[in-house]
């Protein structure tokens, strides 16, 4: 498994020890401070992380700590503020394709995102990301999104009701498991034609179209993987361009639904029918 989407093939990534940066720190987490072209990380047990300028990653694992564990934490917040670092948005979305362009299902944890891809794929859409999904502006000036990693992490309750069984090379995040769906993804970024919400529980599901710039952006503003550190590390200005791309060039729905029911048919219904 690689440590980076392969669109990222020009950064660097080294395994070894590093001192503490020197560095303009803007925001802190428990475990995270960031600052303009800096960040740094750690996870107990698993290591220590540093991106730097949107063009190095330095992990400085445990001595004990598991190849996959070390992937999984890579792939997640240290890829988050990479990304920032280079002025692509990183949103809390899964991302799927059909021949019209790339659909991007946003919400926070739990909300069943990562449920209605997967349910998605079983029904021919063709997965390019979960949980993270990479968005920047096309040279035209249109929203477009890098695919990311073939796999996807689903609760026990999900892969039950969609038939899927564990794949045990991947490793868990908390209570929920990896699947593989794809044996390949495309290198080349798709179009974004429709980007969906989700947000509270109803049953049957409700869509309300997003207009409006205030309500877009306060919407997607949200969205954004882990936004304390988007707001320490990506160019404001960037961010509201890439929103105002795709406030321009896309349809913004909110979906409320409850998250990860046995019987999905209804969802994906929704979605089919209001997504153009």
């Amino acid at each position: 498994m690689t440590t980076l989407p392969p669109f990222l093939h020009d950064v660097e990534v080294r395994r070894e020890d590093f001192p503490p940066l020197d560095a303009d720190w803007t925001a802190q987490g428990s475990l995270w401070r960031a600052g303009p072209g800096s960040f740094q990380m750690t996870v107990p047990g698993v290591g220590r992380f540093q991106c730097t300028g949107g063009r190095k990653m330095v992990i400085a694992p445990q001595p004990d700590a598991r190849e996959e564990a070390i992937l999984q934490h890579a792939r997640g917040t240290p890829l988050a503020a990479l990304l920032y670092q280079r002025g692509i948005v990183a949103l809390h979305a899964g991302a799927v394709q059909d021949s019209r362009g790339a659909i991007l299902i946003a919400g926070p944890s739990g909300s069943g995102k990562s449920t209605l891809v997967a349910a998605l794929v079983q029904k021919g859409y063709s997965l390019l990301a979960d949980d993270l999904a990479p968005v920047d502006m096309a040279p035209g000036g249109g929203p477009m999104v890098y695919p990311t990693f073939p796999e996807i992490h689903l609760w026990p309750e999900a892969l039950k009701s969609l038939g899927l069984e564990p794949d045990p090379r991947i490793h868990p995040s908390g209570r929920r498991r990896g699947v593989q769906l794809a044996q390949e993804l495309p290198l080349a970024p798709v179009p974004i034609r429709a980007v969906l919400c989700l947000a509270g529980a109803s049953v049957p599901p409700e869509a309300h179209r997003l207009k409006g710039a205030s309500q877009i952006l306060r919407v997607l503003s949200g969205l954004t993987f882990n936004p304390r550190i988007a707001a320490a590390t990506l160019d404001r200005g960037r961010f509201l361009r890439c929103v105002s791309a795709l406030a321009r060039g896309c349809s913004l729905v909110r979906l409320s639904m409850h998250g990860g029911g046995a019987d999905l048919a209804p969802w994906i219904q929704a979605i089919e029918e209001n997504v153009p």
